[in-house]
């Protein structure tokens, strides 16, 4: 496939199928791979390679500690730690030490009541996008004296 003229990218994508094997897009131009794959060539856009893959997170474990920022799936739904916990299960309160971390195919954030915004978060809720106008959990957009502001 050709390139677009004029276009200077600098990074490889790397993005799970469901186990069904990697699909790395090759976006510099240049081919190489890490991890001991061979380099393909320039003119490669995208390149399959076979074998199951691994859960982008770990399992939640009621035994382990987690951290700040620690990510986990309970079935298939992402939440992060907000600070130190171990045997609180993510999911089960909107104001614990877990947030649900969900992104619509585009990568802009979904609302979910146990996630923190802040002031210029943006995010999707029942088919509208609405913007942050200062901290916020567990107050779904809509209200027009809440803390959203309808971008459409």
């Amino acid at each position: 496939m050709p390139r677009t003229p004029g276009v200077s990218m600098h990074h490889m994508a790397v993005v799970s199928l469901g186990g069904e094997g990697i699909f790395a897009a090759v976006i510099n131009g240049v081919g190489d791979k890490a991890d001991g794959v061979e380099t393909i060539p320039s003119y490669v856009e995208h390149y399959v390679t076979e074998g199951p893959t691994e859960p982008a997170h770990p399992a939640w474990d009621a035994s382990a500690v987690y951290l700040t920022g620690d990510l986990v799936t309970v079935g298939d739904r992402v939440f992060r730690a907000s600070w130190w916990t171990q045997n609180q299960e993510p999911g089960l309160t909107a104001y614990g030490p877990w947030e649900e971390i969900a992104t619509t195919d585009d990568g802009t954030a979904v609302w979910t009541a146990s996630r923190v915004f802040v002031s210029g978060d943006v995010v999707e809720h029942d088919g509208a996008t609405y913007r942050a106008k200062w901290w916020t959990r567990n107050q779904a957009p809509g209200d027009q004296w809440g803390p959203w502001e309808l971008l459409g």
